[in-house]
C-alpha cells in the first residue's frame, strides 16, 4: 500500500483546486483511522465519510465529533456483494438519523433503480456515489 501524508495531500489539493476533500481509498477497507487522522490536521473545513456497517452507536458518536459527516455504503465491489443489504442500508440510515448525518450510496445505476423504494424510505440525505458509476456519453 502506498503511504501519503496530508502535506503531500494538501500540495495536490491546491494543483486541483480543492480544499475540504478527505477521501479514503478502498485498500483501508473499513479502517477510518487514516482518514479520521487526516481531518484532524486539516482546518476546521476538512469532512470525512466513514465506511463500516457493523459500528457501534458509540462510535459513530465519536467519529461524528471528529468530522464524519456521513457513512458510505458499498453495494458496488465484489467485497460487498452479499454482505451489503437493503436492510443493512436502512439499518445505517437509522443510526446515522440522530446525529444528522447523511448516507452515500456507491452503487451501480442499474443497482440503484432496484434499490428505489428503499432509497426513497430512507429517513437521511442520499448521496449517490460515483455519479452512479454511469458510463460517459
Amino acid at each position: 500500500m502506498l503511504d501519503s501524508d496530508v502535506a503531500a495531500y494538501r500540495r495536490l489539493q491546491a494543483r486541483l483546486g480543492t480544499s475540504r476533500v478527505v477521501v479514503t481509498p478502498s485498500t483501508y477497507g473499513t479502517d477510518n483511522r487514516a482518514t479520521l487522522d487526516s481531518v484532524a490536521q486539516f482546518d476546521s473545513s476538512a469532512r470525512a465519510v466513514v465506511v463500516d456497517l457493523d459500528i457501534t452507536d458509540a462510535e459513530l458518536r465519536v467519529m461524528a465529533a471528529q468530522g464524519a459527516v456521513g457513512i458510505r455504503v458499498n453495494f458496488g465491489t465484489p467485497q460487498s456483494w452479499g454482505a451489503t443489504t437493503a436492510e443493512r442500508l436502512e439499518a445505517m440510515a437509522c443510526k446515522v438519523r440522530p446525529l444528522g448525518r447523511h448516507v452515500q450510496i456507491y452503487a451501480t445505476g442499474e443497482q440503484i433503480v432496484g434499490l428505489e423504494p428503499v432509497l426513497r424510505r430512507l429517513p437521511t440525505p442520499l448521496v449517490i456515489d460515483l455519479l452512479a458509476r454511469l458510463p460517459p456519453v
